[in-house]
């Protein structure tokens, strides 16, 4: 089963760690900031920090609704399954 929430205390975590990157980018690169982690039993890529790095004041910037989240997976959801409709009609050799 998979999760579809973090959780308080993960959120917590994670909260925390994207401002250690954030604390750590003026004086770190993105190697030593993930090599920082990795000792600490964080196993982060340095591409990961980048991301982070790069894209956390867009990220932040606005919540996503949830009712366009939910609007997302019901098309998705729709177009499964016309597709699988479809190709249920279709004779294979």
């Amino acid at each position: 089963m998979s999760k579809t929430s973090i959780g308080f205390s993960a959120g917590l975590k994670l909260h925390g760690n994207i401002n250690r990157i954030l604390e750590m980018t003026p004086h770190l690169g993105d190697n030593a900031i993930s090599g920082h982690f990795k000792d600490n039993g964080i196993d982060v890529s340095p591409q990961f920090v980048r991301e982070i790095r790069l894209n956390v004041e867009a990220f932040s910037s606005k919540a996503l609704p949830k009712k366009t989240m939910i609007a997302a997976i019901k098309a998705v959801q729709k177009d499964k399954e016309q597709f699988d409709s479809d190709d249920s009609s279709v004779s294979v050799f």
